[in-house]
């Protein structure tokens, strides 16, 4: 039983009250990236969990959740940021974890998800629609995502690429 709050609900309001309330018409009639809004909310910390907290999947459905309450495409553009956070919290690779991870905690770097794709085609309802050529150092991706949520510029997204028909590779790209 919790006997604590999960989150600083007074901060995430006035974060609302201050960064996203006064956007919220031009996200829905203009397309408009509440960018400012999601960066407020890795500085003041609501991105950082203790993972080994139990509750730190709550704490950040929270953000979600309140989020929702005023501007639904702002909270999935939230939720595409922590899912990026948990691409690269579950990577191997040490220049991701440790150079770019505390980043998009801290708002730094925004990122998104572009694995609406893989998971498509994993349940095998399209075709996987990268395809990585490994070269000296690293891969070559060629194709075209058709949606990747939550990109501008200098953001970062996930995506996943076929190497061969068996082998896959997921890599983590700057805009």
């Amino acid at each position: 039983m919790l006997t604590k709050p999960l989150i600083d609900y007074d901060l995430l309001h006035q974060i609302i009250e201050t960064e996203l309330k006064p956007v919220v018409k031009q996200v829905d009639e203009q397309a408009f990236y509440a960018r400012r809004y999601i960066e407020r909310l890795g500085e003041a910390g609501f991105f950082t969990t203790d993972t080994d907290d139990e509750y730190f999947i709550l704490k950040r459905l929270a953000v979600v959740e309140e989020t929702a309450k005023v501007c639904m495409t702002t909270s999935f553009c939230i939720w595409c940021h922590l899912a990026a956070i948990t691409y690269l919290s579950h990577s191997d690779n040490l220049y991701l974890k440790e150079q770019v991870l505390p980043r998009l905690l801290a708002g730094e770097i925004l990122a998104g998800t572009g694995l609406s794709n893989p998971l498509k085609a994993f349940a095998q309802l399209e075709p996987l629609h990268l395809k990585a050529e490994r070269v000296s150092g690293g891969y070559v991706i060629n194709g075209a995502l058709p949606a990747v949520s939550n990109i501008g510029s200098d953001e970062a997204f996930a995506f996943v690429a076929e190497v061969d028909d068996v082998q896959k590779v997921m890599g983590f790209v700057f805009c």
